[in-house]
């Protein structure tokens, strides 16, 4: 079974190319390749991905760019350039082969102090798995053409009654705020969206197999 990870990179290089370090590292393991969607030739390593260029605006536009590099797979997983995905998930999909899968519950971490949230009952955009019979439906472009927010929604438009698994018992993201600028900033989820709580980050990122601080800014 062969996963594309389609990344739509976004600024905070640090960031990303530790990002794209992670799922390099689970390649093999998980039969995975990297498609990342960028609108400049980025200043890191990138000979063992795909690189779709690609205008940043509007953002689904560039989901669907990205998206559309991995024809070839059996399915694809949209992830953030700031996104962790646990690797308990990629074995839930090579178990279970869904047409459809996302995630319900997310942990941000901000990268300045350390403070993390989870929040919970939540319809996240990272790690939505589409398999390529849903892919098809939709001619590899899942997403509206002309947003540049609130795009995580539109591919459920392709999928079938009892073809969802939306997954709400489990916590298999990260998605990791910087000082940069983000779409949406910790102190934002903080003060406005519901069902969060604290979550204690050294903890989770042990869960998650990696150490905390490599993870902190410097």
């Amino acid at each position: 079974m062969t996963t594309a990870i389609c990344i739509p990179v976004w600024g905070r290089h640090e960031l990303a190319e530790r990002v794209i370090d992670y799922y390099r590292a689970r390649r093999e393991r998980y039969g995975l390749s990297i498609i990342l969607g960028a609108s400049e030739p980025l200043p890191y390593a990138t000979d063992d991905c795909k690189v779709v260029f690609t205008e940043n605006s509007p953002l689904s536009a560039k989901f669907n760019n990205t998206i559309e590099g991995a024809r070839d797979h059996d399915g694809v997983m949209i992830v953030g350039s700031d996104n962790i995905i646990h690797d308990d998930y990629f074995e839930w999909i090579a178990a279970n082969k869904p047409v459809f899968s996302e995630l319900g519950s997310c942990y941000y971490f901000e990268q300045a102090t350390g403070e993390m949230l989870l929040h919970w009952r939540a319809v996240l955009g990272a790690g939505k798995y589409m398999s390529r019979e849903m892919l098809q439906r939709c001619s590899y472009r899942p997403y509206a053409e002309d947003l540049d927010r609130n795009v995580d929604g539109g591919p459920k438009r392709f999928v079938r009654q009892g073809e969802c698994h939306h997954l709400t018992t489990v916590n298999w993201a990260i998605d990791v705020k910087t000082p940069e600028e983000n779409m949406w900033d910790f102190d934002y989820i903080r003060t406005k969206y519901r069902n969060t709580e604290n979550a204690e980050a050294k903890g989770v990122f042990n869960a998650f197999n990696l150490d905390v601080n490599d993870w902190l800014v410097k």
